[in-house]
């Protein structure tokens, strides 16, 4: 049900962005939309050839918008895409899955969302929640499938969810494979009358041979609940969900509602306590950071193969502190200027062993582009990669519109 609201809202944003369009590019008539580029200052342009910078585009009357992609080849308005190219884009799962689909036909029909995929050498598995409604219930469906990639035998199964009346939501957040067994961890949302979301962190393991549920264990939750707080999950990101992998990160989080006069409530963040979950000794541990990596500004933002990367911005730079899960210590640390002109980041992400930043110019950061920069950074050394700018290609050409920049992703 979740994925079915999101793509209706999308096919709504689609729809109002396609309207927007069609007036902004009548109103840019006799003028064209400004081509913009990434201009190389230095580094390696090949560590940036799947980044794509997404955001808006609107006159500077503000009455009309559209989307822009903003890449290495130059940038692509959403006015020149076909309809169906702009509901494609808005249920894009990236590069990995489109070449899933295309090597696995038949297995990949119907079938999106990165955190539901495994891959490995010789096994591609799928697991998802199906949403359907009995009795005036919403009922919950685990839905496993398998693929032997060699001998190119297909394995499928479903089955209710255990004791799912006790849940209002569930939401996948990861699937791993191992000696034959699907393990499957979700993040289900009781069923309560408090005014926050009560959750709790599941594993499921499944036989794969025997279509069977093997084992239910409760990851964390809230044993000590107490008046007018509720506690939330949230499973940290990693470099590639679909590779196999032994250990998931939780960020807990302690949440206090309060109530004002006038009725309404306000939730206060009271604190965060970091976890690690072994799945092959299927243990968690609280992860007790030093002091001076507890102090940093920043978020747990990224792990990968047993390792924790906290990024903070901060006086035009950004730290990047390494912890080591095995070790318990802070492995190393670095920092990577964001450029002139008080720049502030806007987006990071992590890939393949880097880190890929977006900042902008600190005063009219929130109104617009005036100035952008893409610097890519080594994970291990912090060492720059590559730096570039955000401009107009013809530079002498005035725009009577602005950019907005606010993600970054890897096609």
């Amino acid at each position: 049900m979740m994925k079915r609201y999101w793509k209706i809202s999308s096919l709504i944003v689609v729809i109002l962005l396609g309207i927007s369009s069609y007036y902004i590019h009548s109103a840019y008539s006799a003028k064209q939309l400004p081509e913009y580029i990434i201009k190389k200052q230095e580094g390696n342009s090949k560590v940036i050839e799947q980044l794509v910078i997404r955001g808006g585009y609107s006159n500077k009357a503000e009455t009309a918008s559209e989307m822009i992609e903003i890449s290495s080849e130059g940038s692509e308005y959403s006015s020149e895409k076909s309809f169906i190219s702009q509901i494609k884009s808005m249920d894009d799962d990236g590069e990995q899955i489109e070449n899933l689909k295309r090597k696995y036909r038949s297995f990949m029909r119907g079938k999106n969302g990165q955190n539901s995929f495994y891959e490995d050498k010789r096994n591609l598995v799928y697991a998802e929640i199906e949403y359907r409604f009995q009795d005036n219930r919403q009922k919950f469906d685990f839905h496993i499938a398998a693929l032997d990639k060699k001998s190119n035998e297909e394995t499928s199964f479903k089955m209710a969810f255990p004791e799912g009346e006790k849940y209002s939501n569930v939401q996948l957040d990861d699937v791993q494979f191992s000696d034959g067994r699907v393990n499957v961890i979700t993040k289900n949302y009781l069923s309560t009358n408090d005014a926050g979301q009560e959750t709790e962190l599941h594993l499921y393991s499944f036989n794969l041979l025997d279509k069977k549920l093997l084992s239910e264990e409760v990851i964390l939750s809230d044993s000590d609940k107490k008046e007018n707080t509720y506690t939330d999950y949230e499973k940290l990101s990693e470099a590639n969900s679909m590779v196999p992998s032994n250990y998931i990160v939780i960020n807990k989080t302690f949440i206090e509602q309060k109530q004002h006069e006038n009725g309404e409530t306000v939730e206060d963040i009271k604190g965060n306590e970091l976890f690690v979950y072994n799945l092959r000794e299927k243990k968690e541990e609280e992860v007790k950071l030093p002091n001076e990596v507890q102090q940093l500004n920043g978020t747990w933002s990224y792990y990968d193969a047993g390792k924790l990367y906290i990024s903070e911005a901060k006086g035009g730079k950004v730290r990047v502190v390494t912890y080591d899960f095995a070790q318990k210590k802070v492995e190393n640390q670095w920092q990577v200027p964001l450029g002139e002109n008080g720049m502030i980041s806007l987006a990071t992400i992590f890939n393949n062993g880097n880190m890929y930043l977006l900042a902008a110019e600190d005063e009219g950061a929130e109104q617009g582009l005036e100035y952008a920069s893409v610097i890519v950074a080594d994970l291990e050394t912090g060492k720059t990669e590559y730096r570039g700018t955000v401009v107009n290609k013809n530079a002498n050409t005035k725009s009577d519109g602005q950019a907005y920049l606010s993600e970054l992703i890897i096609e």
